[in-house]
C-alpha cells in the first residue's frame, strides 16, 4: 500500500514497529505456515532463478564488506548524530595487524562488531564457520590486549527491520554511555 509513496522517517519507523509486533504476536502455528509457504516458493523456483538469487546475495555480501552492512551504516549514522565520532570498517588499529573492525569510536577507544549469522551458523559450511570463529576470537583478543574496548552484537535476524536496527543501536548507545561514564579523563 505504500509503494511509490514518499514516507517520512517517523512513518517508516511506525510501520517497522507494527510489522515487528505483528510477527511477534503471531501464533507459532501461523509462523510455521508462513515458513512452509516460503520453503515451497523456494522449491518451486527454477534452478536459474535460485542461482540468480544466490548471485544477488553474494553481490550484496561483497558490497557490505566494503561499505558496511545496512545495520552498520544505520548505527554509524545514528551514533554520529548523537555526537560520537565513528569510523566504519576501521583498519590498522594495532600496528602489524591486518585486522578490521565494523565500527570504531576513537574517542572511547571502542571497537564495535555486529556479527551476522555466518559468525555462529554453518550457512557457508562447517570449515568456513570454524575459520570465522577462530578469526573472531583472535581479533577480539588482540583488540582487548591492546587496551581497546570491544562491543560485540549478535545479529540473529536474517532480515533487518528499522525496529530491529534501532534496538541494536539502543543497546550499543547504552553500552557506549557506560564506557564514557567510566572512561578515564585525558589527563
Amino acid at each position: 500500500p505504500t509503494k511509490g509513496k514518499k514516507l517520512t522517517k517517523e512513518t517508516i519507523d511506525k510501520i517497522s514497529v507494527g510489522r515487528s509486533k505483528a510477527w511477534t504476536d503471531l501464533p507459532e502455528s501461523d509462523k510455521n505456515k508462513i515458513r512452509k509457504m516460503k520453503k515451497e516458493q523456494w522449491e518451486a523456483m527454477t534452478p536459474s532463478a535460485k542461482e540468480e538469487l544466490r548471485h544477488m546475495a553474494h553481490v550484496a555480501i561483497r558490497e557490505s564488506a566494503s561499505i558496511g552492512s545496512k545495520t552498520e551504516r544505520f548505527v554509524a549514522e545514528a551514533l554520529e548524530a548523537e555526537g560520537f565520532g565513528v569510523i566504519v570498517h576501521a583498519r590498522n588499529l594495532i600496528q602489524s595487524q591486518a585486522l578490521e573492525v565494523d565500527l570504531f569510536v576513537p574517542g572511547l577507544k571502542t571497537a564495535i562488531e555486529i556479527d551476522g549469522i555466518s559468525h555462529f551458523s554453518d550457512i557457508w559450511g562447517a570449515d568456513k564457520l570454524m575459520k570465522q570463529q577462530s578469526a573472531d576470537a583472535v581479533k577480539q583478543g588482540l583488540i582487548l590486549a591492546n587496551g581497546y574496548v570491544m562491543i560485540r552484537i549478535r545479529q540473529l535476524d536474517k532480515t533487518m527491520s528499522m525496529k530491529r536496527m534501532n534496538d541494536i543501536y539502543q543497546i550499543i548507545l547504552a553500552e557506549l554511555k557506560k564506557i564514557g561514564d567510566n572512561f578515564p579523563p585525558l589527563s
